[in-house]
Formats: C-alpha cells, sequence, structure tokens
C-alpha cells in the first residue's frame, strides 16, 4: 500500500495509527520536535478589550 508521506502524521489519524502500531510513538515524537516554531502568529483574542460578559467593548470616540 501506498503510504502519501504528507499524510503520514495526519491529525485525523495519528490515534488510530499509533494505537494500531503502524507508527511508533517515538517516531511521531520526533515528527513533533522537527517542526518549526510559528507561535509568533498564533492569534491573542485578549488583545481586544472586552467587558466581564466577554463581549467587545465599542470604542466611544466620535465618529466610531
Amino acid at each position: 500500500m501506498h503510504v502519501d508521506e504528507k499524510k503520514k502524521f495526519d491529525k485525523r489519524t495519528i490515534d488510530r495509527k499509533i494505537r494500531e502500531g503502524s507508527i511508533p510513538w517515538k517516531e511521531y515524537e520526533d515528527y513533533l520536535a522537527s517542526l518549526p516554531d510559528v507561535s509568533d502568529k498564533a492569534y491573542e483574542p485578549e488583545s481586544e478589550p472586552r467587558d466581564k460578559g466577554g463581549v467587545k467593548k465599542r470604542d466611544s470616540t466620535p465618529g466610531s
């Protein structure tokens, strides 16, 4: 069976593949360790001011 290397560690199937033994846990850990750190690109929702109910506060500047 042909395995597409781009889909080998697909997050939708990796649990099953590890459970079945077709991919060893160590190989998956090594793959995760090889991924680049892109945490600087993460969205930070706390940067927008919100009230106690979690609703985004409106800008009180006239004309907004």
